[in-house]
């Protein structure tokens, strides 16, 4: 496939080489680059005017050191076996189907981070600015704090991952197909319009139990542990307090002074 290059004065030049480019005055001023399935092994360093790079379905086992005015990074289907280190200009990056175990320290600006079929047992800190957050099929087993901006959440095909107890008000799409998942927040939020939880085991259970209406599962779940927890409180004061139960309180005012002296 030829390589696609653009300037900032607008004017666009087709080539089949970075050999011929590399060579060019003007090389420093490119803005764009699409060189995507060229089956290219490596990459000459890259321009320092550089804003988007595009490299996807090649071969290539590393990148070159990023320009600090790159704003959008894809790379996906390559054999990476790391990143180099994210200017602090991007805003958009796809890694997803490459051998990544780890990633390095999003960009405060980025607001796009697709990152999917990859070897990751664990995600950086994500930024507050992000608003869409792709890490399915990974080997993940949490998720770190999630942005009260965020908007999209996929993270199928994580085995055993843990959702968060809460999400975001802003989200709005969520995806946890195949995850092993037991359970579902106690709430979710109003903005949710979509959600998909297929091939989980509660995703059998409310299928069965409750026709497939999960938030009629999170309000009779709600209801079921109120009464749980008042008749726990309830039995707890009547084995602390009443005398006919001599010597189940003073088991129960040890624990409760041990686990007082510890606090």
């Amino acid at each position: 496939m030829p390589i696609l290059v653009k300037f900032p004065d607008g004017r666009q030049l087709v080539v089949h080489s970075f050999d011929y480019l590399i060579h060019r005055d003007d090389y420093n001023d490119i803005i764009y680059i699409n060189c995507y399935n060229n089956q290219l092994r490596e990459l000459p360093p890259l321009p320092e005017k550089l804003e988007e790079l595009i490299c996807y379905d090649n071969i290539l086992t590393e990148l070159p050191p990023l320009p600090s005015s790159l704003t959008h990074l894809c790379c996906f289907y390559n054999q990476l076996t790391e990143l180099p280190e994210l200017p602090d200009s991007l805003e958009g990056l796809i890694c997803d189907y490459n051998k990544l175990t780890q990633i390095p320290k999003l960009s405060e600006y980025i607001t796009h981070f697709c990152c999917c079929g990859n070897k990751l047992t664990i995600l950086p800190e994500l930024p507050d600015s992000l608003m869409v957050l792709n890490c399915s099929v990974n080997k993940l087993t949490r998720l770190p704090n999630l942005p009260t901006g965020l908007k999209r959440l996929d993270c199928s095909s994580n085995k055993g991952i843990e959702l968060p107890f809460e999400f975001p008000d802003s989200l709005e799409s969520l995806d946890c197909i195949g995850s092993q998942i037991k359970y579902l927040p106690p709430t979710l939020p109003d903005s949710l319009t979509h959600i998909d939880f297929y091939n989980n085991p509660i995703h059998d259970f409310i299928g069965e139990y409750f026709d497939g209406n999960y938030r009629q599962y999170l309000e009779a779940r709600q209801f079921f542990l109120k009464i749980a927890v008042r008749k726990i409180s309830d039995r707890f004061c009547e084995l602390r307090w009443n005398p006919k139960y001599d010597l189940c309180q003073r088991v129960v005012n040890q624990t409760y002074d041990d686990l007082n002296n510890s606090a």
